[in-house]
Parts: C-alpha cells; structure tokens; sequence
C-alpha cells in the first residue's frame, strides 16, 4: 500500500473518532438520574436518544428512561410526547441527559410511522 493511501486511510479514521457523536447510554429508574456511562456513536447516527416514561402501579409511580445512540428513530432534533412516552433526539455530544428541544413533526411522524410498522 503506498504512502499517500495509508495517510489518506490514518486521517479518516482520525476525522471519523473526531466527529463522532457521544452519548449517555444506559437505563434509569429515576428522572433526576441519567447514566454515567457514555458511547461513542457510529457515523451514521447523528442523533443521540432519551426515550421515558411512567406508569401508576400500586399507587405509586414507576418511572424508566433509555438513554442511547439513534438508529434510524429520529429525523430532527426534538421531542415527542405520546401517550406518556416522551422521545428526544439531539445532535451535540451528551446532550441527551434531559429533554431539550420541541415538538419536531418530523419526529412526531417518524414516530408513528414506527410505532405501526410492527
């Protein structure tokens, strides 16, 4: 492999680790609390993910969160809430350890669009 293409190929990888999106992943169980781990996204996700919610069960509320990289939910960043169930898509690194944005349409749609797929 000649020189020039082992540099081209270094400097894309290089490129690549540098503008990869990071975002927390993981699960949480309260809304104060996101995760502490983080994940550096592939290049194709640009969006980082929190989708959460509660039910009432036993009087009490039981809350979860997930926290992590897009992969293929999120057309815009913003947030959608259904049915109890808030989705958040944002684009900048750690970003997704609280909801931030608004309503997108484009979520809202590409939500529903996956809800009735399965």
């Amino acid at each position: 492999m000649s020189v020039l293409i082992q540099s081209l190929l270094y400097c894309t990888l290089l490129v690549a680790g540098v503008f990869s999106l990071k975002c927390y992943t993981g699960i949480s169980t309260s809304s104060n609390v996101h995760p502490t781990m983080n994940m550096t996204c592939s290049r194709i996700s640009a969006f980082c993910l929190k989708v959460a919610g509660g039910i009432k069960y036993n009087g009490k509320t039981l809350y979860q969160a997930s926290y992590g990289c897009d992969v293929g939910t999120c057309l815009s960043p913003g947030c959608a809430d259904l049915g109890g169930v808030k989705t958040c898509c944002c684009s900048t690194d750690f970003c997704n350890s609280s909801f931030r944005g608004s309503l997108s349409l484009a979520l809202l749609i590409s939500f529903f669009v996956l809800i009735f797929q399965h």
